[in-house]
């Protein structure tokens, strides 16, 4: 009968009181740590988002310099 208490009691012990304690803190750190790369996910995007808008701008000035140049060549001529 002792063997049993001695078996019983730190079991109940670990799932009753350690298992959820453990289980609160591992999810709360988990929201967390998905909280922090959200955060840096919409950053990272909101960057990429600027250079995508300079690199369309940059092209449009590139093909207005090309479309000009055929016109003046033949003008010349």
């Amino acid at each position: 009968m002792d063997l049993w208490i001695v078996f019983f009691v730190p079991t109940v012990i670990l799932v009753g009181l350690v298992l959820p304690l453990w289980l609160l803190f591992h999810y709360v750190t988990k929201w967390r740590e998905q909280k922090r790369q959200a955060q840096a996910s919409r950053e990272d995007m909101e960057a990429l988002w600027r250079i995508a808008d300079k690199l369309e701008r940059r092209l449009n000035s590139l093909e207005a310099v090309i479309d000009d140049t055929p016109s003046q060549r033949s003008q010349r001529l």
